[in-house]
């Protein structure tokens, strides 16, 4: 079998290459689909009559299912296949915000959702991709990867990532004023976290050298 200088076999290596190519393909067009399932997940809340109790949550809930199997499953054949990318991680947030935003926007116009806790959830998108910048950047950081992930903000973004579905299964099997207490509890428990991951990353920067 022929080999170059290097003991390489080019055809195999070019075959190895087009796999890859492949993996890194199916694996972004697995994260892209989160797309148009918020879109969908969108028009269904905001096609809803919540004053009539119809927010169909079962079909919510199954659109939900899809939208954590793709972000699930694309993390993992991402680290399979190797095939981790710059863009397949600013991808992958964008597409979780897409679901997470769109469908709280479609809740607050149903009176389900209260707009300080989406502009709480803008803010900390906002500023998770500031400070992963910023941090990446220093140059005590030592980071490699696009995302900066402090252990408090991975949670409440995993709440925020839950809370659409939450509210529309609570409001299908709740007495009214029970949903509309346990639901703002619900918010200012994520607020307050929110607050504390905001504080971690701030010490993010001292460890970094960003702020002395």
């Amino acid at each position: 079998m022929y080999k170059n200088a290097a003991g390489e076999i080019p055809v195999q290596k070019n075959i190895l290459t087009l796999k890859r190519r492949t993996a890194l393909v199916l694996v972004n067009m697995l994260t892209l689909l989160r797309l148009p399932l918020s879109v969908v997940s969108y028009m269904l809340l905001a096609s809803a009559d919540s004053a009539a109790g119809k927010l169909r949550p079962v079909l919510y809930a199954v659109l939900f299912l899809a939208v954590v199997l793709t972000d699930f499953f694309d993390g993992k054949a991402a680290r399979f296949f190797r095939v981790q990318s710059p863009f397949g991680a600013i991808s992958d947030v964008c597409c979780d915000f897409l679901y997470i935003a769109s469908s709280c926007f479609a809740l607050y116009r149903l009176s389900l959702f209260p707009l300080w806790m989406l502009v709480v959830i803008t803010l900390k998108l906002a500023e998770f991709v500031a400070t992963s910048t910023l941090a990446r950047s220093a140059p005590r950081s030592g980071k490699r990867t696009v995302f900066i992930f402090d252990f408090v903000g991975r949670y409440t973004a995993i709440g925020f990532y839950l809370l659409p579905v939450i509210i529309v299964v609570l409001h299908a099997l709740m007495p009214q004023e029970v949903f509309y207490t346990t639901v703002h509890a619900l918010f200012f428990i994520l607020a307050f976290f929110a607050a504390v991951s905001s504080a971690q990353r701030l010490a993010i920067f001292f460890n970094c050298g960003i702020i002395r």
